[in-house]
């Protein structure tokens, strides 16, 4: 695992009245945090975890062992390091460019189904238009 991933920290089982704040005064004890998120649904209430994140590896280990399994607003909450995302922000940086842009890149390509009702596999075939 990384140095980075060793940073940030998963805080689980967190009560619906925890907030930002709430976070930064339980984990600023441990060293700097650098940042608290806490991902929310539709709604725009939180789901129930977070991730902080500490300027120095030793500090998220000493937050780790000293937080884990304490209790926080009546609910037991729980701490592991953070697993990395699969998905990188380099995955998505096209995303933020106009499809007009030169740096934007398309293909010429479209995927035809060839497939007859009589077989269980599709038979999928790449053709290149101009």
């Amino acid at each position: 695992m990384s140095t980075h991933h060793r940073k940030i920290l998963y805080v689980g089982n967190l009560a619906p009245s925890v907030n930002r704040e709430i976070l930064q005064q339980l984990f600023i004890p441990f060293g700097e945090v650098l940042d608290i998120t806490i991902p929310e649904d539709e709604e725009g209430k939180h789901r129930g975890y977070a991730f902080v994140e500490f300027e120095l590896p030793e500090d998220a280990t000493e937050a780790l062992d000293n937080i884990n399994l304490s209790e926080l607003y009546g609910r037991i909450i729980h701490c592991n390091y953070s697993k990395p995302s699969n998905l990188s922000k380099e995955a998505f940086s096209d995303l933020n460019k106009p499809i007009w842009s030169d740096e934007f890149q398309t293909t010429n390509e479209t995927v035809t189904n060839t497939s007859s009702e009589d077989q269980n596999e599709p038979n999928i075939k790449k053709v290149k238009s101009d």
